[in-house]
């Protein structure tokens, strides 16, 4: 494919993406339900030992799983599937989010009970192409760990840390591959309504023939995400400021009651503020890629039509064979 990714003007193209996040506020729901699901959970950290758990916070374990073993497990499987409910919601947040961008390109009306409804029907077809990316990297970190822990176990450290350099590299680049692959692949899978196979090939396809450009238009959106990381940092120092103000003020005037109510009100706010600006940034990376996708991708047809042409190019020689 021929590179196209040079005609590209960047700057043009974040200007572009921000009028659009801008002037289309219903996007920023579709983000929203990106958000719900894309924390994901940090897991817990047990650095400590068994022996620096004193006897009683066992025993109370003990007791607390024997009494109220049933509410536990409930719990954990309302946890569980309330995180579930947050991913799908993602997907079918991705989903809607690319239709909308998609019709809003060509100029179609589009609202987010259209999108969201779009986007549903998608629902398992980006399901199931995550499963792939998953699996996939879950399988190559796999092999190239195996090794690894295998010489660790064996105590050959020196061969295990040599070792460990070699793989991290080829891990990196195989989750970079992986994100742009993805990226290219939602598009191609919603924006033109190809298969999830079909997709994954177009999108290597378009990465192999702009491997440039997406390196460079990957960089700029990194340092985006700091600007707007550093900026979201220096709202949040602000507004703390402010509520720590009209805490101390309630305190003095109202009772620590009053300095209490800001303090919640304060933490709410924070939470929503940061929850809205995520869903803002969301959309407005998914809005770059879209527009940056549409100058430099062949569309399936295209696709089609050159491949038939090389296998006509090549009918001949065989029959002069």
């Amino acid at each position: 494919m021929e590179n196209q990714s040079k005609n590209v003007d960047y700057i043009q193209l974040l200007k572009d993406a921000w009028k659009i996040t801008w002037e289309n506020k219903f996007l920023w729901w579709f983000g929203f339900l990106i958000t719900l699901g894309g924390g994901g959970m940090s897991g817990f950290n047990f650095s400590g030992n068994e022996e620096e758990v004193s006897p009683e916070v066992i025993e109370n374990i003990n007791y607390y799983w024997s009494m109220y073993r049933e509410w536990i497990i409930a719990g954990i499987v309302i946890l569980f599937l309330i995180i579930l409910a947050f991913y799908f919601l993602s997907i079918i947040g991705r989903g809607g989010l690319i239709v909308s961008l998609v019709k809003i390109g060509k100029s179609e009306e589009v609202n987010f009970s259209s999108g969201f409804k779009e986007g549903r029907s998608f629902f398992w077809k980006l399901f199931l192409l995550n499963l792939v990316f998953g699996g996939v990297l879950l399988f190559i970190v796999a092999v190239l760990s195996f090794p690894i822990a295998r010489l660790v176990y064996l105590e050959a450290y020196g061969a295990a840390t040599l070792l460990g350099l070699v793989a991290l590299p080829i891990i990196i680049s195989v989750f970079i591959l992986a994100a742009f692959l993805k990226i290219y692949s939602q598009i191609y899978l919603v924006g033109n309504k190809v298969q999830v196979f079909d997709s994954i090939r177009l999108a290597y396809s378009i990465f192999k023939g702009n491997i440039k450009g997406s390196i460079l238009m990957g960089i700029t959106l990194m340092i985006v995400g700091i600007i707007f990381g550093f900026a979201l940092l220096m709202a949040i120092f602000v507004l703390t400021i402010l509520f720590i103000i009209i805490g101390l003020l309630c305190a003095f005037t109202v009772g620590m009651a009053g300095a209490i109510s800001v303090a919640i009100l304060g933490v709410v706010a924070l939470i929503i503020f940061a929850i809205v600006w995520r869903s803002v940034y969301t959309v407005f990376i998914q809005a770059v890629w879209i527009l940056f996708f549409n100058k430099i991708a062949i569309s399936p047809n295209e696709e089609k039509e050159k491949l038939e042409e090389k296998i006509e190019e090549k009918v001949p020689e065989l029959g002069k064979a």
